[in-house]
């Protein structure tokens, strides 16, 4: 379990690095007009970079890494640091502010979503969830991580462990208890109505289901359980239709009391572990961010190639109810964040100039130099 969540937060972290490798290619003021910007233009802008410059990514991620030694490794501990040095309950207040009314906004929106996307699957493209499904057990991002590491950094596993061992042996039981206890405060019924909503709603759409769990407790672990849903895509829209329609608003609740306790009690440790990995990283390990990120970058660019490609129409009408769901979720994210903390954004960007000194005239006059119609590329198609 402790590996798993590991790996998730590598991953998680460099996809954050790469992000930011790619977040460099353009002014601020067209980075502000992108996040202005509903989601169908952004999705045009999306596709047809990918289409004119596929190898953009890359490029820009290569150069910063050549421009900035260990680029990737660096930007993580730079945000690590700046993260840790904020107040924890005003970083807990800043998310529950802007969770709230994010749901507040978008709560109805994103159970339609969820609504049509099943019906996309289930009625429309029943093969692409299967094939999808099938390409990323076998190829995904976090198959490649895994199936690379093991490969070439074998001791990478005990190494992380023992960092956990030695500097952090009862995190992730902290952890643990303390969302436990906070739901338990919160809303204390909620854990066993849903359970008993899910046993019911098995009982009436998949007797066969119901009846595996009751031979087979252990297929409720939360783990196993998902993958019997996964592989049952009519069973999961049903599950998920009950589960929001009756609970919605008191899981977005407790999630957010959860997150937010979460953030205010162990996000010092959380962070402190973050350092303590990319420490020992930097030392037995310093190539592996960048070789990471690369994977990352290269499995996309596979997706876009083997799935993209052969499930085009399915692609096309999911991103149009993603439009309609969520048209400015971008910008109203970025509005309530400034609203409620003025100075964050502004603090990350100085922050990443300490770090890497001129780092957007490097990038910009890169850009330029390699992609010279990049910029009005994407103010043209803003319009």
């Amino acid at each position: 379990m402790r590996t798993k969540l590991i790996l998730a937060l590598m991953t998680i972290s460099l996809i954050i690095g790469s992000f930011a490798a790619f977040a460099q290619i353009v002014p601020d003021s067209t980075k502000e007009a992108i996040i202005s910007a509903s989601a169908s233009q952004r999705m045009k802008v999306h596709e047809a970079l990918i289409k004119k410059y596929p190898n953009l990514p890359d490029d820009t991620f290569l150069f910063l890494e050549d421009t900035y030694p260990h680029f990737t490794t660096r930007f993580l501990r730079m945000k690590i640091s700046e993260l840790q040095s904020m107040d924890s309950r005003a970083m807990a207040d800043l998310y529950r502010k802007v969770s709230k009314e994010m749901d507040d906004k978008y709560g109805d929106a994103r159970s339609r979503f969820r609504r049509e996307s099943f019906s996309l699957i289930n009625d429309k493209y029943p093969d692409a969830q299967r094939e999808m499904k099938s390409w990323r057990d076998k190829n995904g991002i976090r198959v490649n991580i895994a199936e690379y590491i093991q490969g070439k950094y074998p001791g990478f596993r005990a190494d992380c462990m023992q960092v956990i061992r030695e500097k952090h042996p009862a995190f992730f039981m902290t952890l643990i208890r303390d969302a436990i206890s906070t739901v338990i405060e919160k809303d204390p019924k909620l854990p066993i109505e849903i359970k008993m909503e899910i046993s019911g709603t098995l009982q009436e759409q998949s007797p066969e289901i119901f009846a595996q769990i009751a031979r087979d407790p252990r297929a409720m672990n939360p783990m196993k359980f998902r993958e019997i849903v996964r592989a049952n895509p009519k069973l999961a829209a049903a599950l998920f239709d009950k589960i929001d329609s009756r609970f919605g608003s008191r899981i977005r609740e407790v999630k957010r009391s959860v997150i937010s306790s979460l953030i205010e009690k162990d996000s010092k440790e959380l962070f402190s572990l973050c350092n303590d990995l990319l420490s020992m990283i930097e030392i037995k390990y310093p190539d592996l961010p960048r070789e990471l990120v690369a994977k990352i970058l290269e499995s996309r660019k596979e997706f876009g190639k083997e799935m993209r490609d052969s499930h085009r129409e399915f692609f096309r009408d999911l991103a149009e109810h993603r439009n309609n769901s969520f048209p400015y979720l971008l910008k109203d994210l970025a509005a309530s964040v400034d609203k409620n903390n003025p100075e964050f954004r502004n603090k990350m960007k100085c922050s990443l100039e300490r770090e890497f000194p001129g780092i957007d005239k490097k990038t910009k006059d890169f850009i330029d130099r390699k992609y010279p119609e990049l910029n009005s590329t994407i103010v043209q198609l803003l319009k």
